[in-house]
Formats: C-alpha cells, sequence, structure tokens
C-alpha cells in the first residue's frame, strides 16, 4: 500500500446516465489514473484488449498508459463515482477489476471526496487526504479476495459441476461469486493450471460423453439435458471440440463396447 503516499488527486465526480444507448467514453494513453466504483448498473469496460463486466459493488481500475473504452452500451440506468489521480510511484498496486467486501465505507468517503468540490477554496491537501483514506479502505476491502486460490478454485469447481447442465459461462460463475471474469480466470488457472473455459468446455463434453453412451438417450434428449437449443446446437458444439460428431462418437462406444475393449 505504499504507493499511496505517492498518489495525486485530480479529479472525482458520480455520474448516474439514464440513456440506454450511453457507453463509457474512449479514454487516450495519456488520461490519469482512474480508479472507478460501480453503484447501479453495469460498465462494459476494455483496457488494452481486455473486456470486463463491472456490476455494483465491483470497481475498476484504469491505468495510465493503456488505452479504454466502453464496448457495448451499459443499459437503461447506470451510476458511478470515480477517481482520476496521478501517481509517482511505478503502477498502482489495484487489481484490475475487483469486487468488494463491505461498500459502506468506500461509498461514504467517495461522497465526502466529490461532496467536498462544493466547498469553496477546500485545500488540495485535504482532498489528497481524503483520496487516500479512501484508497487504503479499496485495498483493504479488496484484500480477502487475495484468500489461498485453492479454496477458490474448489469452489468453483464444485459450482461449475452443479451447473455444468446448462451454457455456464466465465461471467455466469463470476456474477455468482461477485468477482471479475479477469480474476477468477487468473485465479483459477493459477490454482489447475487450466484455461476456465477449457475446464468447463471439458466438462461439458465428459457430461455430453456419458449420455451419449447410455441406450436410454437419443442426441435429441441429450441436447435438452445438456441446455442446448435444439440437437443441431448440440451436434455442432461437439463436433467444434471434438472432431467429430455425436453420431460418430456413438457409433465407436458401441463398436468398442461390442468387440470387448474399455
Amino acid at each position: 500500500m505504499d504507493f499511496v503516499r505517492n498518489c495525486t488527486y485530480r479529479k472525482a465526480k458520480y455520474l448516474y446516465v439514464t440513456n440506454p444507448v450511453w457507453s463509457h467514453a474512449p479514454r487516450t494513453r495519456y488520461s490519469p489514473h482512474n480508479l472507478i466504483f460501480v453503484t447501479e448498473g453495469v460498465l462494459y469496460i476494455e483496457q488494452d484488449g481486455n473486456r470486463y463486466e463491472v456490476r455494483e459493488g465491483q470497481c475498476i481500475f484504469l491505468e495510465k498508459g493503456l488505452t479504454s473504452a466502453g464496448y457495448r452500451p451499459s443499459g437503461i440506468k447506470t451510476g458511478f463515482y470515480y477517481v482520476m489521480f496521478e501517481c509517482d510511484s511505478a503502477r498502482p498496486s489495484f487489481p484490475n477489476c475487483f469486487a468488494l467486501q463491505e461498500e459502506k465505507n468506500v461509498r461514504e468517503l467517495l461522497f465526502q471526496l466529490v461532496n467536498r468540490l462544493g466547498y469553496s477554496n477546500y485545500p488540495r491537501e485535504a482532498m489528497n487526504s481524503l483520496m487516500h483514506a479512501l484508497f487504503y479502505e479499496v485495498l483493504y476491502q479488496s484484500e480477502p479476495h487475495t484468500e489461498p486460490t485453492t479454496s477458490l478454485a474448489q469452489s468453483i469447481k464444485t459450482y461449475v459441476y452443479a451447473s455444468i447442465h446448462r451454457n455456464i459461462t466465465v461471467n455466469d460463475i463470476a456474477l455468482h461469486f461477485s468477482l471479475c471474469p479477469d480474476y477468477i480466470s487468473r485465479v483459477f488457472y493459477k490454482s489447475e493450471q487450466i484455461p476456465l473455459k477449457k475446464y468447463i468446455t471439458d466438462l461439458r463434453i465428459r457430461r455430453i460423453e456419458e449420455y451419449l453412451s447410455s441406450a436410454n438417450h437419443t442426441i435429441q434428449t441429450t441436447s435438452e439435458v445438456m441446455g442446448f437449443q435444439s440437437a443441431g446446437a448440440l451436434c455442432k458444439f461437439y463436433k467444434y471440440h471434438t472432431g467429430i460428431s455425436p453420431s460418430e462418437y456413438r457409433r465407436r462406444f458401441y463398436s468398442e463396447d461390442s468387440s470387448g475393449k474399455v
């Protein structure tokens, strides 16, 4: 947290947008650092080629030197605080995107920071101090998300296993755990040495093959049980990932089974 003392306040504001076609404005690499806290709705922001869905109670750090922009409209109602600042040290040690355990203190500090803009001749040093207090609180609130990766990864595996009968995505998992997709993907890979998206796909493939191996399930019933819109959608998914059709898999399975091979 040592970098906080080297941060200098530039600007703070609260925005509440009700325009359904609004999206976050583009930022150049020369824009100051920017910490955003979403109070309502979703911000869809892309930074340095990575896309984030920042939901209520979550923060995103937009780094100076990187371009960023909204990649899709945020929806009917979107509210968020933002704080722009400079930092004399190396890159500020904020995660790219993260959720907070307790929002109350962060909201109050943000409100105070924005509210002080209405005070005439309010000391710049006091604005810096308020911002520093905010940053310390945000970092403290985000620290629980550095829990042992094996614990979180195991929780993710349990959730994926229980939800594999529907078309679950990394974003779905992130929403369930109130975390950002980028964060849970990194945590999962660090623990399991396999990308989370691939883990989901591999598990769906194995579950599909379990059903295809049973004479009680047709391709149609398998597609229904696994949450596909049609048998054609299942066939397209399966062939894309395995190189063969579900029918071919069944033929090979029953051929090996009848010949006594395991």
